[in-house]
């Protein structure tokens, strides 16, 4: 029976390794010694702080995770984050149905992954996430250097959407500006609308106000003002003057 895999709560990374052990980590080999290759692959582990590491052995089935994590250096004991679950041999590629199903049950959609295996036949034919090892000399120099490479390669492309998505969302923040603005005794009050967020300002200065606006983001044609609202009553012209020339002036000096 296969152990049982606590998941780690330490913060996810970006890229997961799916680490296999015998053939990998060392040759398989009878008598072989064990984990010669393991200190080269914490190396190129720490050279990833977005990394995270999840254990694709057998020997998941046979050591608890904790006596697993154990064989890791004590800096890197938190980026060993579980093991794949055990499904029937006869699965079809079953190393890489294990690791999918690791995938859409722990990371979100899309994530990137890479699997370190020495067997072909555990994945599908072209199965793009395979970085295949020589089993009978385990993890090698060059190894080791196409893995780096594929890291940087999948890294590099997380970094490319994170970055799309904060732009997506500050464009999409940026389509839904508004602001109403309303008088209240003897103070001018904002209500701002950004996107789902929303601030309040007081200010009893309306040209103050407006700069307040500008600072914020917002455009003339943001501003509205309501004739009527309960407890409230509206603008004076005035003060619709001073506010709007405000930001029409803070506008034009922040361009000259």
């Amino acid at each position: 029976m296969g152990k049982t895999s606590p998941i780690s709560s330490s913060p996810r990374g970006d890229v997961t390794l799916f680490l296999d052990v015998d053939g990998v980590l060392h040759r398989r080999a009878p008598g072989a010694e064990k984990f010669t290759a393991l200190p080269q692959l914490q190396q190129s582990i720490r050279r990833h702080p977005r990394l995270e590491v999840v254990i694709s052995s057998s020997w998941r089935e046979v050591f608890d995770f904790e006596d697993l994590v154990e064989l890791f250096d004590e800096d890197l004991r938190a980026r060993i984050v579980g093991s794949t679950p055990v499904l029937e041999q006869d699965t079809e590629f079953v190393r890489q149905r294990e690791c999918e199903q690791w995938m859409r049950t722990h990371c979100p959609p899309g994530q990137e992954w890479i699997a370190l295996e020495d067997e072909k036949a555990l994945f599908q034919p072209g199965c793009p996430q395979l970085l295949l090892v020589d089993g009978s000399k385990g993890l090698q120099l060059e190894d080791l250097m196409r893995l780096e490479e594929r890291l940087c390669e999948a890294l590099a492309r997380v970094s490319e959407v994170t970055l799309a998505r904060e732009r997506g969302a500050r464009a999409e923040e940026h389509l839904h500006l508004s602001c109403v603005v309303t008088a209240s005794g003897d103070e001018l009050l904002a209500e701002i609308t950004y996107g789902n967020k929303r601030e309040t300002l007081r200010h009893a200065d309306a040209a103050e106000l407006g700069l307040a606006l500008l600072a914020r983001g917002m455009k003339p044609e943001h501003v509205s003002f309501p004739d009527w609202k309960e407890g409230f009553h509206g603008m004076s012209a005035g003060q619709r003057a001073a506010l709007f020339g405000a930001m029409r002036m803070g506008r034009k000096q922040r361009t000259a």
